[in-house]
């Protein structure tokens, strides 16, 4: 806005230039007036224009780094009633390793029961962690119960 209220100054200052008494405006001077201005709004444009750019591939490059190497997430929510609740989350991680998360919360009385199966993409199986938590403290964490791994049974032969 500054070069506009200069452009108004001097455009004030000219049309106060008299020859003898009164006020010489030519078609030159409105002519080149009118050019400066619209040179001014042209720098104007090209230089916002050069902003967006630079912004919408400053944006690009972030969004590229933050999704880079993760695949979407495939997440599945079903209750079994008012009080449980059981959540599929699927995907590859930051490695291209695929993971499965099964988390199953039971409410019973003033404790949430809460068992999470996560698929170990070193020992290829399953690992079983169940947690709990008393829901009339506030500041609760969920607390490990029994660990153990889950095994496939062999058939009989």
């Amino acid at each position: 806005m500054g070069s506009i209220a200069g452009l108004l100054l001097l455009l004030s200052a000219l049309l106060l230039v008299t020859n003898r008494g009164k006020i010489m405006v030519t078609a030159d001077l409105i002519s080149d007036i009118l050019a400066d201005v619209a040179s001014r709004n042209k720098q104007i444009q090209m230089n916002v224009n050069a902003e967006v750019a630079r912004a919408k591939g400053m944006a690009a490059a972030a969004l590229k780094k933050a999704t880079k190497g993760v695949s979407p997430m495939k997440s599945l929510k079903y209750s079994g009633s008012g009080s449980s609740a059981h959540y599929v989350n699927s995907g590859k991680d930051e490695n291209g390793d695929p993971f499965y998360i099964d988390q199953e919360d039971v409410v019973i009385g003033n404790t949430l029961y809460r068992t999470e199966r996560v698929y170990n993409s070193t020992t290829k199986q399953m690992d079983e962690n169940k947690y709990t938590i008393d829901l009339t403290d506030p500041d609760g964490k969920l607390v490990p119960s029994r660990r153990r791994r889950r095994r496939r049974r062999r058939s009989r032969s």
